[in-house]
């Protein structure tokens, strides 16, 4: 074997793997990517669990969930408009009974003059 020869063997080699890592990382699904070291399509999802794995910045990261403001904003002041009517209509209610038993509590006034009339 020549000498000469060596160099393009050595860069063909090159080629040969590099497109050969290319072509596996292309067969990935997504939300998977390439380990070269496993030599197989690893699961994005171990990147929550364990971070520092190599190539888990090529995986797309999900969103942080937002803090809705205005939907905290609605319920508590549906919480308050309960509890606010709540209390109105339990107050209505007391007032109401309380009011139809002191009129049924209280003696008739006799108009007529006492029944039995004294010596």
């Amino acid at each position: 074997m020549d000498m000469k020869l060596f160099p393009w063997f050595l860069l063909l080699l090159v080629v040969v793997v590099s497109a050969q890592k290319q072509n596996y990382s292309q067969k990935c699904k997504q939300g998977e990517f390439w380990n070269a070291d496993a030599v197989a399509c690893i699961d994005c999802s171990i990147c929550q669990t364990h971070p520092k794995t190599p190539s888990c910045d090529t995986c797309e990261q999900a969103p942080a969930p937002t803090f809705n403001v205005w939907m905290v904003v609605a319920l508590v002041s549906l919480s308050l408009v309960v509890v606010i009517t709540t209390v109105a209509v339990g107050m209505y209610v007391r007032q109401w009974r309380e009011r139809r038993s002191t009129f049924l509590s209280e003696p008739v006034e006799e108009t007529a003059g006492p029944l039995y009339p004294g010596p």
